[in-house]
């Protein structure tokens, strides 16, 4: 029907139905027993299909499990012979190293490496006495190389050499003094504590003991005449006097204090102990102290305060 409208029509058994739209009025012949036939044919089908799908979801299963099996079967065969192989190669390839280092182990001879070694590290010990660069590792040990240059300076005269060695080797803002006399070159060398360590600015001190200060005073003082000597030994020097100050507050007889930056500690070398001193690149305290001669010692005149809090 050209409206499309729909009817509902009885089915009546060997009848052709005239149909007449009442809409658009338009006829036409129903033929009942055709209509059936065609709704048979598509319930049966419709059947079959159904059927069809059920009977591949109960049998399928039954059908492809072994043939995945076969194949699950056929990659796990596969994977496994990989393994094996490269278990196999990993395995030759550790024997193979064990028997080369086994070897290489065996063919070391210990007396050989022995002195090896030993003649390693004693040219390793002559380069350091050398003063080679590639050595000088800490910032103490490079400014070392620095004085040596300077010590080495043929164009200075041996006065202006100690001095500018004594500049590099003392601490910032020291006094340093060089005077040159018929048995050779008197150094004198008065320096700030505060300058090589912390906690001693102004009057204050980081000790709680004057035992405990005099023991880094000296460390402080053999430090920079270890420098001093040790790129200066070529020279003719006669005397080094090095000198340590600190500010202290000085209280006289008459009730007055005043805050003064005075030596406290002062050490002398004179020709022949400087000789005794043995060659070392890095002479320990002990090595330089030992042949020091007090010149000033202020110590037992020293208290100190402790502040409350």
């Amino acid at each position: 029907m050209n409206c499309k409208q729909k009817l509902r029509l009885p089915l009546i058994s060997h009848k052709t139905l005239k149909v007449k739209c009442p809409n658009c009025q338009y006829e036409v012949d129903f033929d009942c027993d055709k209509y059936a036939r065609n709704q048979a044919i598509i319930r049966c089908t419709l059947g079959v299909v159904s059927l069809t799908f059920l009977a591949l979801y109960v049998t399928l299963p039954f059908v492809l499990k072994p043939k995945f099996d076969i194949a699950h079967n056929r990659i796990k065969r596969n994977f496994e012979d990989k393994i094996n192989i490269m278990e196999s190669s990993f395995s030759d390839e550790v024997r193979t190293l064990t028997e080369d280092y086994a070897a290489q182990l065996a063919a070391i001879d210990i007396r050989k490496l022995t002195k090896k070694s030993i003649e390693h590290y004693a040219r390793i010990m002559e380069e350091r006495k050398s003063y080679n660069r590639k050595y000088a590792l800490t910032p103490r040990e490079k400014a070392q190389l620095e004085m040596l240059a300077l010590a080495s300076d043929s164009t200075k005269t041996l006065q202006d050499i100690v001095e500018s060695v004594a500049r590099k080797a003392a601490p910032t803002n020291s006094e340093i003094r060089a005077n040159s006399i018929e048995s050779g070159i008197v150094l004198d060398i008065d320096f700030d504590m505060s300058e090589l360590t912390s906690g001693e600015e102004g009057t204050r001190t980081k000790h709680k003991t004057i035992d405990s200060l005099r023991k880094e005073v000296v460390r402080l003082i053999s430090q920079v005449t270890t420098d001093v000597y040790e790129f200066c030994r070529d020279i003719d020097i006669d005397k080094i006097s090095i000198g340590c100050k600190h500010f202290v507050n000085q209280e006289y007889e008459i009730g007055q204090s005043r805050v003064e930056n005075q030596i406290i500690y002062k050490v002398s070398l004179v020709h022949k102990d400087i000789k005794q001193i043995e060659h070392n690149p890095f002479l320990d305290t002990y090595s330089v102290s030992k042949y020091f001669k007090v010149e000033i010692d202020e110590f037992p005149n020293l208290t100190i305060e402790m502040e409350l809090l």
